[in-house]
């Protein structure tokens, strides 16, 4: 009886004590980091390689597309390129990507557990800064590029999908990314809106690499600027953008080869105005290509049918969880790809992409 007793009373002790260490690392940990933008805890961070993608009921892009208006359209090679004004445009002033690194607000990082497909994000703003699917960060182990559109404010950290755009490269060392100030061309774009799987965006940088002649020993995708005609394109169309944007546009459509090449349309003028370099950048590659000659002769019957139609497109859900404000949404409609993001205060960014007609 003494003996059984003893073990009672032992065990007794132990799970006391076990319990109290628990509580003890529980109370520990946060004032350990106290001051430090905690983790977001995130699960399902990045969609599975060909995630199914749930159909999703929105009248936003319906709403969006009665309050666009065209304006006068330029030339660039064999591409027009036409204005588009916002009835009701916003008023939140915007940080980018860019300018946040540049002033200290922003970091952008390997994770601990080094993933290609994710990286983590440390912000600490007091003005909504915006990420757009697409823009690339250099560094690290590999360049990347982000896979949704982002907005967030206040202090925080937490993880981001993110695609890789250079494959022959998983270097150790540097951990920090640096904004590379440009946005990968539609082609791949489009890909990375579908949260399609990684070798399809490997296969497409390749596609425009082969289109324009450039490639690199790391299969970088930042090597398509060193092509004289890209990067004369690239700045001639950001000339164009910001033109646009001093003149109160809120977002950029591009009519060639007989079709819509694509779109994007920002919450306000200062916010297009601000990524148009980057945004140059992104359908250089595929005016680079175009015959000089316009292939329609009269684009602003075809690109208004366009537009009217928007409200009509197949919309999905974002198939991942991920850090900042508002939703981002999927569409996905034969040629026509892209997403937008969509908060409270309204859409803040919509891009679509169209392949050529077969």
């Amino acid at each position: 009886m003494r003996i059984r007793h003893f073990l009672i009373v032992l065990v007794v002790f132990v799970a006391l004590g076990f319990l109290g260490s628990l509580s003890a690392q529980e109370n520990e940990s946060p004032s350990q980091n106290a001051g430090e933008p905690q983790l977001e805890q995130v699960s399902n961070l990045c969609a599975e390689p060909e995630a199914t993608l749930e159909p999703l009921d929105t009248d936003t892009l319906a709403a969006l597309a009665g309050g666009l208006r065209l304006g006068s359209p330029e030339r660039v090679g064999g591409a027009w390129v036409f204005p588009l004004y916002l009835d009701k445009p916003g008023t939140r002033e915007y940080l980018t990507l860019a300018e946040a690194g540049e002033e200290g607000l922003l970091g952008v990082n390997e994770l601990e557990s080094a993933e290609v497909n994710a990286v983590e994000l440390v912000w600490e703003t007091k003005r909504p800064l915006f990420i757009m699917a697409g823009q690339m960060i250099r560094g690290a182990k590999q360049d990347r590029v982000f896979a949704r559109d982002v907005l967030v404010i206040g202090q925080g950290r937490g993880p981001l999908p993110v695609y890789c755009v250079e494959s022959g490269r998983w270097t150790s060392g540097p951990t920090a990314f640096t904004a590379a100030k440009m946005v990968v061309g539609n082609e791949v774009r489009g890909a990375v809106n579908l949260q399609a799987d990684q070798g399809t965006v490997w296969s497409k940088v390749s596609e425009v690499q082969e289109s324009v002649g450039r490639y690199s020993e790391t299969s970088a995708y930042r090597v398509v600027l060193e092509d004289s005609v890209v990067s004369g394109i690239a700045g001639d169309l950001g000339d164009i953008f910001n033109g646009f944007a001093e003149d109160g546009a809120c977002g950029v459509l591009l009519f060639g080869g007989g079709y819509v090449l694509g779109l994007d349309v920002f919450d306000n003028a200062a916010l297009f105005g601000d990524l148009s370099g980057e945004l140059g950048v992104a359908y250089a590659t595929q005016v680079a290509v175009l015959d000089e000659e316009p292939g329609h002769p009269e684009p602003g019957k075809l690109v208004k049918e366009f537009l009217g139609d928007l409200g009509g497109l197949a919309t999905f859900t974002y198939p991942g969880e991920t850090v900042g404000e508002g939703e981002f949404v999927v569409v996905n409609d034969g040629h026509l790809s892209g997403g937008f993001l969509n908060t409270d205060g309204g859409i803040v960014h919509l891009m679509l992409t169209q392949s050529a007609p077969e």
